[in-house]
């Protein structure tokens, strides 16, 4: 379940995957974490975007809920899919 430190580590390395990695600290993110961040900041750009299906955009919305711990994260995670765009 991600967190928002799971998201402060993240933007600290500006979605760096490899910056993080060579960093050597897993202590607060893992691999799998770093990947689904990055999944969940793709599907809400795809969102915003336009071109999802209205059944896509469930589904998105579904595993967006279902992977972080609280609204507080998705409202981050979204100011980062804007970052990152």
């Amino acid at each position: 379940m991600l967190t928002i430190r799971h998201l402060e580590v993240y933007d600290s390395f500006h979605g760096d995957i490899d910056g993080w990695a060579r960093s050597g600290d897993t202590s607060i993110i893992n691999d799998n974490d770093w990947y689904l961040i990055d999944e969940l900041v793709q599907d809400l750009n795809m969102l915003k975007s336009g071109f999802a299906s209205k059944s896509l955009e469930a589904t998105i919305r579904d595993k967006l809920i279902a992977a972080t711990e609280s609204q507080d994260v998705r409202n981050r995670l979204q100011l980062l899919s804007e970052k990152f765009a």
